[in-house]
């Protein structure tokens, strides 16, 4: 028997104005972007949970305990500053074609801090990986993103 299986993580929508408080928000009452990461541990342990992307790039790891039996970790949606050169360099070099091309040659994708300080994970496919065992879930761009991302304004 395995002792760890990561189950499926919900897809969710990721969104560009992450981490950007209007004025109803205060840092302490921000709610940060997350999903759940269902993990069943055989035994009580603790264990390194890795983020990647679907070229490899790891861009977040935390220390987890997990308890014997079914865990719910709450994975939330920000880089590790480390990560943020390497991140960045492989958004700007993933396999694109025709008008998204020529926007990215002329405007790169620019990782910036948001209001919070972090810097938040793109629209993508990420895998989550907790020793041998890992599981991919994607954070689907709006339809704004991708306009957004064709379209860039000077």
């Amino acid at each position: 028997a395995k002792e760890t299986i990561v189950f499926d993580i919900a897809k969710q929508k990721a969104n560009n104005n992450w981490g950007t408080l209007n004025g109803y928000q205060r840092y302490d009452k921000y709610k940060e972007p997350k999903v759940i990461v269902p993990i069943f541990s055989n035994t009580k342990k603790k264990t390194t949970l890795i983020v990647k992307t679907d070229k490899d790039v790891a861009i977040k790891k935390i220390e987890v305990d997990l308890e014997k039996g079914i865990n719910y970790i709450d994975l939330v949606l920000f880089i590790d500053e480390s990560a943020t050169m390497d991140y960045e360099k492989s958004l700007n070099t993933r396999p694109i074609t025709g008008k998204e091309a020529a926007g990215l040659k002329k405007n790169p994708i620019v990782l910036k801090k948001a209001d919070t300080g972090n810097v938040y994970f793109k629209a993508g496919k990420y895998r989550v990986e907790v020793g041998s065992e890992s599981k991919e879930f994607e954070l689907e761009g709006s339809k704004n993103q991708s306009e957004d991302d064709e379209n860039p304004r000077d």
